[in-house]
């Protein structure tokens, strides 16, 4: 069995969407869907879309709004936004199953805080 085959198995066993990302990482071959997109809206909800904001690093995992699949966003510096497909049309979790996490990396303490979802109506800008 090749490196190929083996790698095509364990995708079939883990779901649909995983396969697509790992056969464009290990083999580069793009999917229909888009796996990677970068703009320069803010992650955190009570972050300003211009001026001064925090001075760290952001990873966030999360449901994409279809509720099948899986994405992260990455902020370095916390000015542009990456997001990345993990796996589209996901099987094995059904929502749900809460997967939401993320964390800032604060620049100026160095310390790791997490994340938490909050109603943006209890947020004061």
């Amino acid at each position: 069995m090749t490196v190929r085959d083996e790698s095509e198995r364990c995708s079939r066993s883990i779901g649909i969407g995983v396969r697509d990302q790992s056969e464009y990482a290990r083999w580069a071959n793009k999917p229909n869907h888009p796996i990677f997109e970068m703009d320069y809206k803010p992650i955190l909800a009570d972050e300003p879309h211009e001026g001064k904001s925090r001075l760290g690093h952001i990873i966030t995992l999360n449901w994409a709004s279809d509720d099948n699949s899986i994405i992260s966003q990455v902020s370095l510096f916390n000015m542009i936004r990456y997001r990345v497909s993990l796996a589209k049309d996901f099987t094995v979790l059904i929502r749900p199953f809460n997967i939401s996490s993320g964390h800032f990396f604060d620049l100026s303490s160095r310390d790791i805080l997490p994340l938490t979802n909050v109603d943006p109506r209890f947020i004061r800008v």
